[in-house]
């Protein structure tokens, strides 16, 4: 289950890139919970105005906030009992860890495609500032 905490730091990754590509001071959230950074991420990327809001990234959405439900405080994966004392997994019958790496490997995809074209978009902004003295 390292894929949990893979997109918890690629999350991480997009709003630092985000946020420094918009000359916003850097904020990255502190938190484990995917639900809440991907809320951040989302709402910056849209900030951007780099990419529309298309049918892969509600699919993205779904798949990360089903990895949230299934371990909100990334804890779930890591131990046998969480920090309250509860056994971890415990509502889960059954896991299909072909099926959960399979979308996440869609999902990783996804996000590492979104660095590309956010670097590629805030490259792009800067020479036009640097040779147009365009000001965003």
């Amino acid at each position: 289950m390292c894929w949990r905490h893979y997109v918890e730091i690629r999350l991480k990754s997009l709003i630092n890139l985000v946020q420094q590509g918009l000359g916003n001071e850097i904020d990255v959230p502190g938190t484990h919970n995917l639900a809440k950074l991907w809320e951040k991420t989302e709402s910056l990327i849209a900030a951007t105005e780099a990419f529309d809001d298309d049918e892969s990234t509600r699919h993205v959405r779904r798949l990360i906030l089903q990895l949230h439900a299934l371990d909100p405080t990334a804890q779930e994966a890591r131990y046998p009992i969480t920090t309250k004392g509860r056994p971890t997994f415990d509502k889960v019958d059954r896991l299909d860890m072909r099926a959960i790496h399979e979308a996440m490997e869609g999902v990783a995809k996804y996000l590492t495609g979104t660095d590309v074209g956010l670097t590629e978009h805030f490259r792009y902004r800067q020479e036009l500032v640097e040779e147009f003295r365009y000001d965003w």
